[in-house]
């Protein structure tokens, strides 16, 4: 959201949500990336026969990391010209 300090009046508060445009943009790639994860396990627990308790655990494993994208996504906006930012 637009700090509430920066928008004093109806005709600032477009300015101030175009301004939120890089957000967007990573909030999109971190779907984006979320959707190609998920399609990919779908896949794959098509073709699981079984499972045990060493599934579970790197089904958990994985979830651990699909947690931390949102982390991630907003390191990303807020600190967009940093390279380790990008890479997180």
């Amino acid at each position: 959201m637009p700090p509430h300090e920066a928008v004093h009046s109806e005709g600032e508060l477009p300015a101030a949500i175009a301004a939120l445009a890089p957000r967007f943009l990573t909030y999109a790639l971190s779907f984006l990336t979320l959707t190609i994860f998920w399609f990919a396990q779908q896949a794959q627990h098509r073709l699981i026969a079984k499972s045990d308790r060493r599934l579970a655990t790197l089904n958990l494993c994985f979830l651990v990391f699909i947690a931390l994208l949102p982390f991630s996504t907003d390191l990303l906006a807020d600190l967009l010209e940093f390279r380790i930012a990008v890479i997180a």
